[in-house]
Order: C-alpha cells, then structure tokens, then sequence
C-alpha cells in the first residue's frame, strides 16, 4: 500500500525502455551515471511531450530547447550591447605597422577608459597618429523591442499561453478574461493535467482499483464574475440539481439548516420525484 508520494527531481531520472518495459536509472547527481535501477512499482511516470519516444516523453524545455536558447542569446547580446554604450565597438587605425605591445596597451587603455553604460560619454584622447572609426548601429537596426515583444510571443505560443495573459499590447482579440481562462486551460494546462490523470489513475499501487479515477478539478480558474456566478446558481437551484448548502459550500459558507433539500418541484418543471400516491400508469 503506497504511503506516500516523494517528488524526485527529473534530472536524477532517466526512463529506459528494453524488452517491452520502463525502468527507470535513478542517480545521485545530474551528470553522475545511474546508481540504481527501479521498475514501474517504485517510480510514478508521468510521461512529458512524446518527441522522439513513443512512451519516453521530454519536458518542455527540451522540447523547445533551440527556440529557448535562441531567446537567451539574444538577450545575452542585448546586454553586452548596452553594457558596451549602446554600440558594437570602434576600429582604431594606425597609418603604420605599431607593435603588438603598442596595440594592445592602447586597446587596454581605451577599454578602461570608455568600455562600459558607466563610461558613456567620456572624452577620447588619441595621440601618434591614430584615429578612431565608430561601427554605429541603430536601436532600430537592432530591433531590440521587436525582437523582444516576439520572443515572449514565441514562448507563451510553446506552452499555449494566450496573448490576453502576457499582457500583450498588440493583442487585438478582445477576449473576455473567462474566453482567456478557458484558452489557458483547453490548451495549455489541459494536456499536462491529463498526463497526470493517466499516470495516477493507472498506477496499480495508487488505485488497485479499476473503477477509481483521478482528476483536476479546474472551477476556480473558470470562475466568472459574481453575477454570472450567482445567476447560474440560481438556475441550477431552481433546476432541482443541486442545493442551497452545495452553492454555500462553493462559495465558501457554513452550511444551513434545511440546505441539503433538492427542490422537488423546479420552477418551470415537472417534480423531480413521483408522487406518494402515484402507482405506475394513471387512467382517467
């Protein structure tokens, strides 16, 4: 009888599939090799994005590695940019062949003096006949703000993020923020959430039984504002499905004397249960 769930980091984890089954190599470290091997009724699996694996799944970082690590390194050059005044570098150029020591001592010293957002501005002094040639380039030829307002674009699309949720300015959809909720869910959390639905409800250790189930219960990301909400109670309250402790329950009340009583006769309905009198088939 499972106990207890103990959360494993993914890196420790390596699933193998051979001869038909998934064992899993579990090691101590994220670059160490496998110490131990376990097999299904230790380890609970919950397979990611199938890529390249028709039962081994990856995470989403590894799904989507190239396009992340694109983003990275642009923002890694978007830093170094700015921290360099905003410009690539300059050229100096000498008329005739200076020494290495002389080149590098003037480079050495041009960098101390002007490399650097803290530097910006600083006068120039050159001497001996060298000049300085500055490599410009615009913000605009750098597009900076659209490469950016792209790269968040492009990350909330790998993990089904709508715009409305990124706070997008150019997002001219004019979704409700329900329509958004229920976009997350359909399309971003829905998948992962069945994923761990199936990987908990066909544990044999967690529910022997077959006719248990798991799943995530997503109301409080659907829930509407307060007219909405209490208008569709009172019709299901009418509706004769659901009662007056249920709806204070949802919504956070103690229950009520009498509020577990289902309406047994729905406003616009016929009764929900037969008369005491009632016997079968009626004949005038």
């Amino acid at each position: 009888r499972v106990n207890q769930l103990i959360p494993i980091d993914p890196r420790l984890v390596e699933p193998k599939w051979s001869d038909g089954k998934l064992s899993f190599g579990i090691r101590d470290k994220p670059t160490a090799k496998p110490t131990k091997t376990v097999g299904r009724e230790t380890i609970l699996y919950a397979a990611g994005i199938l890529l390249n694996h028709p039962v081994i799944g990856v995470s989403a970082i590894e799904a989507f590695k190239h396009e992340i690590g694109t983003q990275l390194s642009r923002q890694e050059f978007e830093g170094r940019y700015l921290a360099n005044d905003g410009f690539p570098g300059v050229v100096l150029r000498h008329p005739s062949n200076v020494t290495k020591d002389q080149r590098d001592e003037l480079r050495d010293s041009f960098e101390a003096r002007h490399a650097g957002a803290s530097n910006a501005g600083r006068p120039a002094v050159l001497w001996g006949g060298w000049e300085m040639e500055r490599l410009s380039m615009t913000m605009t030829d750098a597009q900076f703000i659209q490469s950016q307002h792209f790269g968040v674009q492009e990350i909330g699309r790998m993990f089904g993020i709508p715009p409305g949720l990124l706070n997008d300015p150019e997002d001219k959809s004019h979704h409700t923020i329900e329509q958004e909720n229920i976009r997350f869910l359909q399309f971003a959390l829905d998948p992962w959430m069945t994923r761990l639905e199936q990987a908990i409800a066909n544990d044999p250790d967690i529910f022997p039984e077959t006719d248990w189930t798991v799943e995530f219960d997503p109301a409080r990301l659907l829930r509407t504002d307060i007219q909405t909400r209490f208008d569709a109670y009172r019709l299901a309250r009418q509706g004769g499905w659901i009662t007056a402790n249920e709806i204070r329950a949802t919504e956070g009340y103690k229950p009520i004397e009498n509020g577990d009583e289902i309406l047994q006769t729905p406003v616009g309905g016929a009764p929900n249960v037969a008369s005491p009198n009632s016997q079968g088939d009626q004949t005038a």
